[in-house]
């Protein structure tokens, strides 16, 4: 296989892989997508696991009360091994 003929293989993969539909026209969810993208990229000081709204911060709540939970269970653990109750 010459050059030339790798030339014209490479060519015609390229008009055969490009879309036929117009560059106009975008898929509905591509807008969706953007306008997610924007919301997270606004510059409001939120982090970035809070940025989703109402339902992040519920998450994110409950996420700290089961740590917190589990710290204090743990504490417990420690506490209940290390002074052996006396019968």
């Amino acid at each position: 296989m010459n050059a030339k003929t790798t030339l014209r293989l490479l060519q015609a993969t390229r008009q055969f892989s490009r879309s036929a539909a117009c560059k106009d026209q975008v898929h509905p969810g591509y807008n969706k997508i953007k306008a997610i993208q924007e919301q997270f990229q606004k510059p409001d000081g939120l982090p970035i696991h809070l940025k989703g709204g109402a339902l992040d911060k519920v998450l994110y709540a409950t996420t700290i009360v089961a740590c917190f939970a589990g710290i204090l269970g743990f504490g417990q653990v420690v506490y209940d091994l290390g002074f052996a109750k006396k019968n």
